[in-house]
């Protein structure tokens, strides 16, 4: 989830106090700033790679079928 502009400044501000400006800053960057600065789960990057294989391996079968049928074609 990320944190918006306002929210970071109080948590940093409630929780340097108790920890520290170094822990409170280690723990702000566990929290992305922007929405598209989210980090990519495990499930969601195993999807996109499965997708990713399947269109690799259909590229390359039908590169083998042009290929063959241009051999055959020929020979």
């Amino acid at each position: 989830m990320a944190l918006s502009q306002k929210q970071r400044p109080v948590l940093f501000d409630h929780f340097s106090p108790l920890v520290g400006e170094d822990v409170a800053e280690a723990l702000m960057a566990e929290f992305p700033g922007r929405e598209g600065d989210e980090y990519v789960t495990k499930d969601f990057l195993r999807a996109e790679l499965n997708e990713l294989l399947v269109k690799v391996v259909t590229i390359l079968l039908a590169a083998i079928s042009v290929a063959t049928g241009l051999i055959l074609g020929f020979g």
